[in-house]
């Protein structure tokens, strides 16, 4: 049998991570959803979910004094290979930063029904009898980057400037991050300055141009809100709270994103400009 064209669209191999954290899953699940490493497992092996999270009382609330009738609810959000009206559903918004570029992100607004049942008949038979699954709509973080590049002399700007933005872009694939991660802006700018840190088909080479690199300002489409470990004596129970670093807080520090928030780049509103 021959092929009329080339095949596309086939995921790259395994990284020691994702066969460590696969063998994991099938060793504790027992062909069951018993945690969340399982459910997320299960759920990525299928070719339309990029990336599951699964979460419960016990994560929203670790000091236990949630209402109790929440504590058999697993709640499930994932991100699909392609949005849309056979997937999630969403709306246009317009996000924009503080040196004045705009661009469009993307607004998860509806799971399509038929689509969630068959996700839910999906996980049914490694069901845990005494669990309820609730699908939970991704909630995206779109960032957006302002970095300053001083180069070495033999080299153009133009040509790094390309690198710093592909491998950025790189960074941020669905495929490589994950729900509930971290942002950390002393690591993305480890990570764009190591040679060695090179995609499938792209070896960034114009990185090795770069003398210096600095993220000089930040932007995000969502608040970021933080789990409130020490509420007012006012409150029963611990909360969400928004957390000190907002959509427009230049403090380049870790942000620690919700358990159904996932990070995105907004690849119109990157800004790299030359420093001498």
């Amino acid at each position: 049998m021959t092929l009329s064209a080339a095949s596309i669209g086939a995921a790259a191999p395994e990284t020691i991570d994702e066969i460590r954290f696969n063998s994991q899953s099938a060793l504790q699940s027992q062909f069951r959803n018993v945690n969340a490493i399982a459910y997320n497992s299960f759920l990525s092996a299928r070719a339309d979910i990029v990336k599951a999270n699964a979460y419960g009382e016990q994560d929203l609330v670790p000091s236990g004094a949630g209402d109790p009738q929440k504590y058999n609810i697993v709640y499930i959000s994932v991100i699909p290979e392609e949005y849309g009206n056979s997937t999630i559903q969403t709306s246009g918004s317009s996000f924009s930063t503080d040196w004045g570029s705009t661009g469009t992100i993307l607004v998860p607004t509806q799971y399509n029904n038929s689509w969630k049942d068959e996700l839910l008949l999906y996980l049914r038979p490694r069901k845990m009898i005494s669990t309820y699954e609730i699908m939970e709509l991704p909630n995206l973080v779109y960032f957006s980057f302002e970095i300053g590049v001083r180069k070495k002399r033999i080299y153009e700007f133009v040509d790094i400037q390309r690198d710093v933005l592909n491998k950025l872009i790189y960074y941020f694939r669905s495929e490589n991050q994950l729900f509930n991660s971290e942002i950390d802006f002393n690591d993305i700018t480890e990570y764009l300055l190591d040679t060695s840190n090179v995609s499938p088909d792209d070896e960034f080479e114009y990185i090795k141009g770069i003398r210096n690199l600095n993220i000089r300002d930040i932007n995000c489409s969502k608040v970021i809100y933080n789990y409130d470990v020490n509420p007012d004596d006012s409150d029963l129970f611990p909360k969400w709270v928004q957390a000190p670093w907002t959509a427009r807080d230049n403090m380049l520090r870790t942000i620690q994103l919700g358990l159904n928030q996932f990070p995105y780049l907004s690849e119109d509103t990157v800004r790299i400009v030359e420093e001498t």
